[in-house]
């Protein structure tokens, strides 16, 4: 008998982040904020493009608020544990 399906996705949760992990994981939040924030726009009346140009004026530069994430994870391995 093979274990349940969900049995996989626990065992790699378990699993310790890696620095590409982590980068990728900050990625995928900075991309959900801004299409977010894009999508927000949109339905207050702003043409896809004005949108998107809004939401990235606003958020200001996303590589420098990337490398602050990851900085920020690279001081704070004791959240992680061993």
């Amino acid at each position: 008998m093979s274990p349940p399906r969900h049995w996989l996705s626990r065992r790699v949760l378990r699993l310790p982040p890696t620095a590409d992990r982590i980068a990728r994981e900050i990625d995928d939040e900075l991309d959900a904020h801004l299409h977010g924030r894009i999508e927000e726009l949109i339905a207050q009346g702003r043409s896809p493009e004005a949108a998107r140009a809004e939401a990235y004026r606003r958020f200001g530069s996303v590589g420098a608020a990337r490398d602050a994430c990851l900085a920020i994870d690279e001081r704070a391995p004791e959240i992680r544990g061993p």
